[in-house]
């Protein structure tokens, strides 16, 4: 096949006719409005979409991550950023506003959340120091790609477009992992647990979470509800359930008490709004230290065993290699590269059963060891920046999506206390920065309590 693509007789006439299409296509998307929104709508939805890692062909074939790869070859490379290319052709109505808002955009991120910026800065600066330096600048870049994305849906699009554009993401993730489980269940399951589309019950399970309590908000706030929003919230607690995963049950029930206690606190005075919004992002980061401390006993108490991924075993392992480089980590996406056999700095991270993790399973380790101390020093102080552009998100606006922002953090929060992604090249990585731009952007009116 790549040799027909590439066949010299061959290769300017596919060329030729996909210009001729996607000129077509530009045409019938700049004269029809309707068809302009509608494509955007789906191509952004999708973006989000593949992010978590969806396995199912073609999405693990065109997932950012793929352009890190240590075999990504160069042709490859090229076809998917020419896909890339043309998904941004299809929905450029908005691009030429985002470039004359971007100086703007970056000026209120700098001055609400400096630290995002100096995190971004420096994950390419990584590389200088970097175990495998080729590695960490490529994955840098593919970072960087994916920050000019969320920059451009967080200041583009209102919290309206925002909320639909995560509700019909989830939506998609919730049925197509129902379809597979079931009807496909090599790919959908893995042991007892449903993996879905994304490969792991550990992956599914918290969106799984995160997708019921974005489509519960959005039942509670619909005068009459929609049988779609009562059969996506059902799915989705179905499927955190058919996960068999006690960590998805855990972050749904924390994402829903939050929910639920905005619901107590809507019609409280401004004051207490701000204490009690910022209470409920404190508490989670709280909770997730005692959660960690005890995490042992508590999934015993649910009838899980830690020891049977080793966790309990290998995170004192890797903060003792994280004392080696604890400054400024091992560069970015520089620490897991088993290919590398003994020169891999994560070489020696087994544990009693011979399990050999592909990362940390906690997020924010993760990142120290890909940035050090600085990189997590810097993420942290973003965190509070954002946790106080949220409470004031959430103390100024009377609806009930306003809560979403808060809900959305702790999601990060939580999942990345006993997974990865915090500043990977998934989903949590591009959320954060969607959710800092908006919040940084966002223009509030005053509603007083």
């Amino acid at each position: 096949m790549q040799e027909i693509l590439f066949d010299p007789l061959l290769l300017p006439v596919i060329l030729l006719t996909s210009l001729v299409y996607l000129v077509f296509l530009f045409n019938l998307l700049t004269k029809n409005k309707s068809a302009s929104t509608t494509a955007e709508k789906i191509i952004s939805s999708s973006v989000i979409f593949i992010l978590p890692g969806v396995t199912v062909f073609p999405f693990d074939k065109i997932h950012p991550s793929a352009l890190a790869g240590h075999d990504k070859t160069a042709i490859s490379a090229m076809a998917q950023l020419g896909l890339y290319f043309v998904l941004a052709f299809m929905v450029s109505s908005r691009i030429p506003s985002f470039i004359k808002s971007f100086p703007n955009t970056l000026k209120f991120v700098l001055l609400r959340n400096p630290f995002l910026l100096f995190l971004i800065l420096l994950t390419p600066l990584s590389a200088a120091w970097s175990h495998t330096p080729f590695l960490s600048l490529k994955a840098s870049l593919v970072l960087l790609g994916l920050s000019l994305v969320a920059t451009y849906m967080g200041s583009q699009y209102s919290w309206d477009e925002l909320w639909s554009r995560l509700r019909l993401s989830s939506g998609m993730w919730m049925v197509l992992s129902t379809v597979f489980a079931i009807a496909v269940p090599s790919i959908g399951r893995h042991g007892k647990g449903w993996g879905g589309v994304v490969g792991h019950p550990t992956n599914l399970g918290p969106i799984a979470a995160m997708s019921a309590v974005l489509w519960g908000v959005q039942l509670a706030s619909q005068k009459k509800p929609s049988w779609q929003t009562f059969g996506i919230t059902g799915l989705s607690l179905l499927v955190v359930v058919m996960t068999d995963s006690a960590g998805a049950l855990v972050i749904f029930a924390l994402l829903a008490s939050t929910a639920i206690a905005f619901r107590v606190l809507k019609k409280t005075s401004l004051r207490w709004k701000l204490v009690m919004g910022f209470l409920l992002i404190v508490l989670p980061i709280v909770a997730s230290a005692v959660v960690a401390l005890n995490l042992e006993f508590l999934l015993g108490l649910l009838g899980k065993d830690l020891t049977f991924t080793g966790r309990a075993e290998f995170w004192p392992q890797l903060i003792n290699e994280l004392q080696k480089r604890y400054l400024l980590g091992y560069g970015y996406h520089s620490f897991w590269q088993p290919w590398l056999g003994a020169a891999n700095p994560a070489a020696h991270i087994v544990n009693a059963n011979e399990y050999r993790p592909p990362h940390a399973h906690n997020g924010f380790l993760d990142l120290a060891l890909s940035l050090g101390i600085v990189g997590l020093s810097f993420f942290v102080i973003s965190l509070v920046a954002n946790t106080i552009l949220a409470v004031k998100h959430f103390a100024t606006y009377r609806n009930i999506e306003s809560v979403l922002p808060m809900i959305m953090l702790a999601f990060l929060i939580f999942k990345n206390m006993t997974e990865t992604g915090t500043w990977g090249l998934r989903l949590d990585a591009f959320l954060y920065i969607l959710l800092s731009v908006r919040l940084c952007t966002d223009i509030r009116r005053r509603v007083y309590g």
